[in-house]
C-alpha cells in the first residue's frame, strides 16, 4: 500500500524542522563550550578594573572620615569566584487529522539555549589584631626607602612617611588641634614653620643623596637600615648644604657615620633617630588637605582650619581633595559623604601621586603571604 504524495511531504517537513532545530541547538552548545575561556580576558580585566576602582573609593572615603573626626573602615576584597551555566532544549509539536479550518496537519519546533554568570565576592573586614598590624605598626624605615629606590618620589615617601629626625619633627598629624591655652590660630603658624623645617631636612637629604655625598646603607647581615654614611671627601660646593643639614639634625660634626636608632632618649653623638609614621597617621595627616564645604563648618560638623596659602604652606601639603556639591566630571577618585562630593583632580599630578603612594603603602602592610589576595576563578566549560 503505498503512501499519499501529501503524507509523504508532511514527514519531509517534519524531518527538516527537526534538523533545523538540532542543527541550531547544536551549534548554540558548541560556542557555549568555549565561551568559558572567551570569557576570562574581559571578565578577569573587569573584575581588575572594579577591584582598583573601589579600593581607590575606599581609601578616599576613610581619609575624608578623619577630616570629619569619623573612624575609618576597611573591607578587604578576599575572594571573587564566578560560575557559569549553559542549557538547551528542543520541543516539538504537531497536529495531524484536524480539518484544515482547524489548523490540519501542522508541525512546530523550538530551540533554546540559557546563559547564567553567577558571581560570589566573599568581603572581609578588617579588624582586631590585622587592623592593630596592619593600621598602627609603624612603617619599617627600610621599606619606606625601598620604595623610593624603585621610582618612587623618595622626598614625598620622607616627607609623609617619617615622623621624625633626631629633633626635628614633621608636622603633627592630628586633624582638629586639640584644646589649649595657645590660641589655634597661632598653633597652626607654630605647625607651619615645624612642617616648613622639616621639609627642608627632607629636601637637603634628597639633594646630598642625589649626589652621592651621603648613603644610607644596610646592615653587614642586609637585615635593614643600619648607617647613615657621609662621604668623606666632600667637594666643595657641597659643604653648605653638608653643613646646614648637620646643623638642622644637630650631628656631631666629628663622626661621618651614624647608627639609625628609633630612641630620642639618650642618644649617642653617632647616633641618629629616624621615627616612621603608621599608616593611620599617614592617613591622619593627609587628612589637612581636605577641603571642607562651608555649609558643613557653620553646621559644626567640622573643625575648622586657618586657610592655606602659598605662603604658609598649601604647597606644603602634598595631597589635595577638593569639594563640590555636584559630581564632578574630571576626577581621578571621587566618593559621595554627607551630601557633597569629594575627589582628587586628574589633573592634580601630586595629589595623585600622594594617594597612590598611600595606597602602595597600604597593601605593603598586607599580610606575607597574600592571604587576603582577591581570587577569580572562572569554570571554561566544556
Amino acid at each position: 500500500m503505498h503512501r499519499s504524495v501529501g503524507c509523504q511531504n508532511h514527514e519531509r517537513s517534519i524531518s527538516r524542522c527537526i534538523l533545523a532545530c538540532v542543527t541550531a541547538l547544536s551549534l548554540a552548545l558548541s560556542a557555549c563550550s568555549s565561551a568559558g575561556p572567551r570569557r576570562v580576558s574581559g571578565d578577569r580585566f573587569d573584575y581588575n578594573e572594579a577591584i582598583a576602582r573601589s579600593g581607590k573609593d575606599q581609601m578616599l572615603t576613610n581619609i575624608v572620615r578623619f577630616r570629619y573626626l569619623d573612624f575609618p573602615v576597611f573591607m578587604a576584597v578576599s575572594s571573587v569566584i564566578t560560575s557559569y551555566s549553559f542549557e538547551g532544549g528542543v520541543a516539538i509539536g504537531g497536529t495531524s487529522g484536524l480539518p484544515e479550518a482547524l489548523g490540519g496537519d501542522g508541525v512546530s519546533a523550538d530551540a533554546n539555549v540559557a546563559y547564567a554568570e553567577r558571581p560570589t565576592i566573599t568581603y572581609a573586614p578588617l579588624s582586631g589584631q590585622e587592623f592593630t598590624r596592619r593600621m598602627l605598626t609603624p612603617i619599617p624605615v627600610e621599606a619606606i626607602f625601598a620604595l623610593g629606590q624603585t621610582g618612587w618620589d623618595i622626598e614625598m615617601l620622607l616627607f609623609t612617611g617619617i615622623n621624625r629626625i633626631n629633633d626635628v619633627e614633621n608636622m603633627s598629624f592630628e586633624v582638629a588641634p586639640p584644646p589649649g591655652d595657645a590660641e589655634k590660630h597661632q598653633r597652626w603658624q607654630e605647625a607651619m614653620a615645624q612642617l616648613r623645617e622639616f621639609r627642608r631636612v627632607v629636601e637637603l637629604l634628597v639633594q646630598l643623596a642625589d649626589q652621592e655625598v651621603i648613603e644610607l646603607q644596610r646592615a653587614d647581615d642586609g637585615s635593614s637600615i643600619a648607617k647613615l654614611v657621609f662621604d668623606d671627601d666632600l667637594g666643595q660646593e657641597f659643604l653648605p648644604a653638608v653643613d646646614e643639614l648637620r646643623k638642622l639634625l644637630d650631628l656631631a660634626p666629628e663622626h661621618d657615620v651614624f647608627l639609625v636608632t628609633t630612641r630620642m632618649t639618650r642618644r649617642k653623638p653617632e647616633e641618629v633617630a629616624i621615627h616612621s609614621r603608621s599608616l593611620l597617621a599617614i592617613m591622619s595627616f593627609l587628612a589637612k588637605g581636605v577641603e571642607t564645604p562651608d555649609v558643613h563648618l557653620s553646621s559644626g560638623w567640622v573643625e575648622s582650619l586657618p586657610t592655606l596659602n602659598e605662603e604658609d604652606g598649601a604647597s606644603n601639603l602634598p595631597l589635595r581633595i577638593r569639594s563640590q556639591k555636584d559630581q564632578p566630571t574630571n576626577a581621578f577618585a571621587a566618593i559621595k559623604y554627607l551630601g557633597h562630593w569629594f575627589y582628587v583632580d586628574q589633573a592634580d599630578l601630586q595629589s595623585k601621586a600622594a594617594f597612590q603612594m598611600l595606597l602602595a603603602l597600604f597593601e605593603l602592610q598586607a599580610p606575607a603571604g597574600g592571604a587576603n589576595a582577591p581570587m577569580l576563578t572562572l569554570p571554561a566549560g566544556g
